[in-house]
């Protein structure tokens, strides 16, 4: 259900995540949690057609949001081929829906703590660390918990199978 794709430095993209971080535009959901779409649909507002629950067809969330085009971000897009790509902070203490997802996920954590976990409903439970891209099969019914004081951010982006 998930697997490092490889190993990689953060460092350069957590610079840029911070440098940049005060001028993205977040959709709030709560005190848990906020997401920031890097990709929307043709035509859809940028920041905001990807945030939330799939909307259905996430492949076709090709557009990359103009805030990103030329950073590291829309490097990692073309690089792994993802779509409905989005930025998703989760606050302290707080824990997600069980669902399922429509497509496979890339995760890039950025920044973490060991009280975060993936759930799955089948038994496992994983701890993301930073340093690796994980491919993560969100089809299946899962959830995430960020068990800590501390806010947890991933770079999230659907794949194809």
């Amino acid at each position: 259900m998930i697997r490092i794709i490889e190993n990689i430095n953060i460092d350069p993209i957590l610079d840029e995540y911070q440098k940049i971080e005060k001028n993205i535009i977040w959709t709030e959901f709560g005190h848990q949690s906020k997401q920031a779409g890097l990709q929307s649909r043709l035509g859809r507002n940028p920041w905001t057609d990807a945030v939330g629950r799939s909307k259905g067809a996430d492949m076709i969330f090709d557009q990359i949001n103009p805030f990103f085009i030329g950073t590291l971000f829309e490097h990692l897009i073309l690089k792994y081929k993802m779509k409905r790509t989005r930025l998703m902070w989760m606050g302290d203490f707080a824990c997600y829906s069980m669902h399922a997802d429509l497509t496979a996920r890339l995760h890039f954590p950025l920044i973490t703590n060991k009280q975060s976990y993936m759930i799955f409903k089948k038994g496992l439970i994983e701890h993301l660390p930073v340093g690796s891209v994980y491919w993560v099969d969100t089809r299946q019914e899962h959830t995430a918990i960020n068990g800590s004081n501390e806010q947890r951010i991933h770079l999230v982006g659907c794949v194809p199978d």
